[in-house]
Formats: structure tokens, sequence, C-alpha cells
């Protein structure tokens, strides 16, 4: 008979509605291999021949790596070219399809080897780009039956949508696909506006004054919507990245875009125009993607392009004449960098979409797993180059060129806010930590959340025999004008023996919170952090099915 057991957390005067940490002991007696301060640092690795076809049969003695110069024992090696094909639709309890008052951050369809992301951009995309991409998505998802799964994203000028989940049934990718219509974004529009008309007045001072004001606000307008398309489309690949976290192996993202320029004019200072860069930004983000283990893939969605002489994108003195059309190439290297940062490949200046689709999804097929560890004092938070090279010549190597050795971030409010803040207004839910929100009915119209970690993404360390670590919790409305309600914010320190841990391992750390669901709030919103990691998981509930498990329309 199971043993039902309290796990001490220190809720700090939290009445009995409050939240509660339990847990059921069982008979069963597992060793996991925990994990603690020593951290490994893991990379799926690409390696094509000359034909640019996968190489099969490489072993861990095939490779060496190296961490800023110095070679690392490998102490992880696994090939990923196998997949698991997800449970058929319709299977019943069996399949694991949950009930309508549970809601969990799980990803739909993946699989035990690779997965792509086909992430279709109408913000920096114009409608006749989008056309032709579509088009060619279209071709290439009705000539293949991809052996793994594909999942289809939109990013908009606010926000990321999961359209189809992964899937290896082409003709429902195509449903979905075609629902999404071609819709150019007041970000890219702004940006395509012909600069103002000579002003003629008649008074020559007069217009060149009028005409330097205009050009001045011009410049303003389009270099602060262009700073919003960057960043915007930034956090979205990052958020896309920390959705995906939680899926094991290697994640491709192909961003079927026009992108942003890396360097672009931004108003004017002293009568002169300044030039800004986002190389900065770019590489944070990437660093940011990468470590989640997502390569992106960037097509340029406007296909063959006309260039003049020479493919460089610095920015030349003002007056000078342009080697290439300046809306292209910043575009491109922001696409090359991406890619080169996260260990994908940049597709451009082709008509042949699908074609560059279609290598991409071929990344998959088979990868090479490579970890090492390093020890806590490792991590000191500066960028750290990774190269990875194989004993066979003539061979071409792709990873992430490396990581940000970030140490366990502080344990202050500020840190632990922001981190929860950005949690809860991502547009996706985030899978690092594994999280279900089982939703029932509680006295007074109140709803109880029942939620449950998987414990072993936590980073637990040692301390006098025990096992400790620390969850953050909270829980938000989102509200119609944009704002976030918080109905709770906790924290919550852990510490196991060894079997307590164990026991946590096999079977999660379940916690409960009632909530009293607002009748505006149109969404509710969980989200887990493990300070020590900064790992997040977030789960979205609808406002309306909340208000119908807790009995109030």
């Amino acid at each position: 008979m199971p043993i039902r057991a309290w796990i001490c957390v220190c809720l700090f005067g939290l009445g009995a509605s409050g939240l509660v940490a339990q847990s059921q002991i069982t008979a069963q007696d597992q060793r996991p291999t925990f994990r603690s301060d020593t951290r490994l640092v893991r990379l799926t690795v690409v390696v094509h021949n000359k034909q640019d076809q996968p190489v099969e049969g490489l072993n861990a003695q095939d490779f060496r790596v190296f961490d800023n110069g110095k070679e690392q024992p490998i102490a992880l090696f696994d090939v990923q070219g196998r997949v698991v094909a997800p449970a058929a639709a319709g299977a019943g309890a069996a399949a694991g399809a949950p009930a309508a008052n549970v809601f969990n951050n799980a990803i739909t369809g993946q699989a035990a080897g690779g997965v792509t992301v086909i992430l279709f951009d109408r913000l920096n995309t114009d409608w006749t780009d989008q056309a032709q991409a579509r088009e060619h998505i279209f071709k290439y998802l009705s000539q293949v039956k991809p052996t793994e799964p594909i999942a289809f994203y939109v990013l908009d000028s606010s926000t990321v949508s999961v359209i189809h989940d992964f899937t290896r049934d082409t003709s429902s990718l195509l449903r979905a696909l075609d629902r999404v219509q071609g819709r150019t974004s007041l970000e890219a529009a702004v940006a395509k506006e012909p600069p103002p008309l000579p002003s003629d007045s008649g008074d020559a001072a007069t217009d060149a004054m009028m005409d330097a004001a205009l050009k001045r606000m011009d410049l303003a307008v389009k270099g602060f919507y262009l700073t919003d398309r960057a960043e915007s489309t930034l956090s979205a690949l990052e958020a896309i990245a920390r959705h995906l976290s939680g899926v094991q192996g290697r994640k491709n993202l192909i961003w079927v875009s026009a992108a942003f320029p890396a360097i672009f004019l931004d108003g004017m200072g002293g009568g002169m125009p300044v030039y800004r860069s986002m190389n900065r930004e770019v590489n944070r983000a990437a660093r940011a993607i990468a470590d989640a283990d997502v390569a992106v893939y960037p097509v340029d969605a406007r296909g063959l392009v006309p260039t003049i002489t020479s493919m460089t994108s610095m920015p030349q003195a003002p007056g000078s004449v342009f080697n290439n059309p300046p809306t292209i190439m910043p575009n491109i290297d922001t696409m090359r960098l991406t890619a080169d940062l996260t260990g994908g490949r940049a597709y451009f200046n082709t008509n042949d979409l699908g074609g560059a689709i279609g290598r991409a999804v071929d990344d998959t097929r088979l990868t090479y797993v490579l970890g090492y560890y390093l020890p806590g004092g490792s991590w000191d938070g500066r960028f750290h180059q990774i190269k990875v090279t194989v004993r066979r010549p003539g061979l071409e190597v792709r990873h992430r060129t490396g990581y940000l050795a970030v140490p366990s971030p502080p344990q202050d409010v500020e840190t632990r806010q922001s981190a929860l803040a950005r949690a809860l207004s991502s547009p996706i839910d985030a899978s690092g930590l594994q999280l279900t929100v089982t939703a029932e009915p509680a006295a007074g119209g109140l709803l109880r959340l029942s939620m449950r970690i998987d414990t072993r993404a936590l980073l637990f360390h040692a301390d006098a025999g025990s096992w400790v670590a620390s969850v953050d919790v909270a829980i938000a409305q989102a509200l119609p004008d944009g704002r976030l309600d918080r109905t709770a914010d906790l924290n919550l320190p852990l510490r196991f023996t060894p079997e307590k841990r164990a026991q946590a391992d096999r079977e999660g750390l379940v916690f409960n919170h009632q909530v009293d669901v607002r009748p505006e709030a149109h969404e509710l919103r969980i989200a887990v952090r493990d300070a020590a990691s900064g790992e997040v998981g977030t789960v979205t509930i609808p406002a309306t099915q909340a208000r119908a498990i807790a009995g109030r329309r």
C-alpha cells in the first residue's frame, strides 16, 4: 500500500488554501544519476561529405571537441537517425490524450530524433514574397513524405502562433497552410515607403531646410519600425527556442522570411546619417537559441534577387552609390549570422525555396550528439568558442559556434521577478521544465490548480547529505488591456534525502493553489522556474475554460 508523505518546503505562513507540495511513496526503488553542479555542455553535430550527404558510421573516437581551444574528453555520445512514431489520433486513453481539465506544455508529436519547425514570417516579408514562399512550401509538402516530424508556425507583429504541431502527415500540414493567408505588416510596409518628395516653395533656402527636416523625420520613423521589427523577431525566435527546449535531439527552425537588416539608418545626428547595427542583439538571441539546441535555417522568401556588382553589405558614405540594393544584403547578413551562430545554414538568392527547405529538413536525418563536462568554476559568464573536428579528411562539420557560460543566476528578487515576467509574457509556452496542471472546482467558485513538475530537469546541489533546489512559481491572469495580474508569486525551497529525490524524479513534485478567475481575464498563465539553472516551463489555460471548470460562466 502506497504511503503518502509531505515534503517540507517552507511555505512561509501560507494558509490551508495556499500552495501545498506533496508526493506519493511507492515500493519501487530507483537510483538515477542525479544532476549536480558539474554541468554538461551538449551539442548536436551534422557531418556531410563533399556531395552534401550525411556521413554515417562515425563513433566517439572520430570526433575531437575543443572548448576555447582546449580539447575536452567526450563524456556523452549518441547517434540520432531514427524516430519514434507518434501515437495515432483517437487511440483513447492509451495514447495519452489529456482530459478536458488537464493542461500541459508537452510538445505534441515530438520524436526521439530530430524535429523541424517551418516558421512562416509575415512580420518581415512583403505580401508578394509571402505568396511565392507559400507556393513553394505547398509544392515541397505535396511531393515529399517526411520521415521526421514537421510543425508549422506563423510569426506576426505581436505573436507567434502554432498553426500545426509536429506531424508526418503532410496532408494535415497542407490543410493548415491553406488557412494561412498573406498579410503585410505595418512594420514592413513603413520600411518600404518612398522618401518624401522634394519641397517646391520657390525659396531654395526654405526648401532645403524643409527637405532636411522631412528627411530626418522619415529616417526616424523608419528607424523606429525597423528596430521594432528586429527586436520583435528576435524575441519571437527566442520564445520558439524556449518552447522547443524540452524536446530532445536536434531542432531545426526553418525561418522563411525576408528578415530584417543587420545595419540600417536610424534617424539623423548632427546633420549626418546615423547607422545602427543589430549585430549585438542578433548575437545575444542566437546564443540563447543555440543553448536550446535549436539550429536556425533562414530561407530568403524573396527568392532570386538581382545584384549589381559585389555582395558586400557595409554601408557607404552618404551620397555614394551602393553596389547592391540596400534592402537586400543587410537582411542576408542577418540570416547568415543567425545560421552560423546556431549551427544551421542560410539559403538565399535562389528560386528553389522548396529545395532549400528540403535540404534543411534533411539535416535532421542523421545527427551526432556530443557532450562534455565542465566544473562549476568554469562557468565564468563569458562566451566559450566550440570547435568540433572529425578525424577524416574532406568532411563538413556544422554545429553551434559556442555558448555563454552563464553561472547559476543570482537569487535576488530582481532577477527572479524579471525571469518570471518574461516567462509569463511569452506568446507560446516554454517546455524547459515539464509542467502539467489539473484544474478542478473549489468552494466559493474558486479554481483549484494541481501543478506537477518533472524534477529530473531541476539543477540540485548537494548539502550535508541532502539534495537542495529551489523552484519559483508564478500565476497570472491576462487582461484585455495587455496587463498581467499576478495572483500568485511564490518560491518553493526543496530539500530531499537521496531516497526522496529518487521518488520525486519518478513521480514528480505536485503542489496546489487556488485562484479566483477574474471575469474579464482571457487567459490564465502558470510559470515555474528552476532558480539554479533559469530553465522555465509555462502552461496557458483559456480563461473561458477555467471559469467553466470553476462553475462560473
